[in-house]
């Protein structure tokens, strides 16, 4: 009797060691997902400012190109008008229309590419 007690002590003790080892192994095995999972969220917010500053860069390239896009055909209408109509609030209304215009047109399409831009990178950064 008191052999089969011990012998089924061993088997118990040996089940619990193995339990034991199980859950070391599966302790290691959860950190290293977890380190995986850090490294991976890393490297996804680091995508996501690398595409931010893209975005900046590309939004004060485009309102700069459009400034002197705007400056200059405004410099080329004033001069226009002030060859072709000598009368001052003709040059003036023209001018501010032209203006307006130009500089409306302009932010529409800058809001439009960058509105594009931000949808394919919402899409490709998750």
């Amino acid at each position: 009797m008191a052999c089969c007690l011990s012998e089924e002590a061993r088997e118990q003790k040996r089940i619990n060691q193995e339990i034991e080892k199980q859950l070391q192994r599966d302790k290691r095995n959860a950190r290293r997902e977890l380190k995986l999972l850090l490294l991976v969220l890393r490297l996804r917010s680091v995508r996501v400012c690398v595409y931010v500053c893209m975005y900046v860069c590309m939004y004060v390239c485009m309102y700069a190109c459009m400034c002197v896009f705007v400056y200059v055909c405004m410099y080329v209408c004033m001069c226009v008008c002030m060859y072709v109509y000598m009368y001052a609030y003709i040059y003036v209304c023209m001018y501010v229309c032209l203006y307006v215009c130009m500089y409306l047109c302009m932010y529409v399409y800058i809001h439009v590419c960058m509105y594009a831009s931000i949808t394919y990178l919402s899409f490709t950064v998750y």
